[in-house]
């Protein structure tokens, strides 16, 4: 992901949110986009075709009616568009991808085990310059975040989005969840974000696919 190494992100939002011992209870508000954007990226273990891509608005890992769409093209690039008014939305939510039997994952052929990705939430607005990969080690770093969402059955991008408070403590579960991994796999936090296919990271490669093993296992 060609983005500011999400430790940085992270310390600048909860700054920008009044976190690290301000004093004041409220919450600023969020900054609405004037435009439309679009989000692009790839869903990547190899580059995967015919994969489902949307933005989980409630958080639940399943396509509701209207949550954002669209589909993995043959280069495994998604093109996500993005109305006004879920883009600040957006920056709260995470990104899904179903790949379903019958995709095709370009480098080992068609998938016979249907499995899911996720990139998590950016905390920063989505822009049109930047390039959101979906890949196992995102999976992973969500995965960990996620399992301490499971007792607020009532997360959704819009109550992050309007508490203060849910909104720290997810950022620093993010910032916590991104220490474990990078020492667990030793890797830099960059290199989870990145197009480990198109830079010929082979290492990285052979370690999204034990990884996807484990998550067709659990799908």
């Amino acid at each position: 992901m060609n983005k500011t190494p999400l430790a940085i992100v992270l310390m600048a939002t909860l700054s920008a949110c009044g976190g690290g011992g301000s004093t004041d209870s409220g919450s600023p508000d969020p900054v609405v986009p004037s435009t439309a954007v679009t989000m692009t990226g790839k869903a990547i273990d190899g580059y995967i075709q015919a994969a489902s891509v949307y933005l989980d608005l409630n958080f639940n890992r399943q396509w509701d009616e209207g949550e954002p769409q669209t589909t993995t093209n043959e280069a495994g690039d998604y093109r996500l568009e993005l109305a006004k008014d879920l883009q600040t939305c957006a920056q709260y939510a995470p990104l899904v991808v179903d790949i379903p039997v019958g995709a095709v994952d370009l480098e080992l052929g068609p998938v016979t085990e249907a499995y899911q990705m996720v990139l998590p939430p950016t905390f920063a607005p989505i822009t049109q310059d930047e390039a959101y990969h979906v890949t196992p080690l995102t999976t992973v770093l969500w995965s960990s975040v996620e399992s301490e969402l499971a007792a607020d059955s009532q997360t959704t991008c819009q109550s992050v989005m309007a508490n203060q408070q849910k909104r720290e403590q997810l950022i620093t579960a993010m910032k916590q969840a991104v220490s474990r991994v990078v020492a667990h796999y030793n890797l830099s936090e960059q290199q989870m974000y990145a197009d480990f296919v198109a830079s010929g990271d082979s290492e990285t490669g052979t370690l999204a696919q034990e990884i996807v093993r484990g998550l067709q296992q659990s799908f």
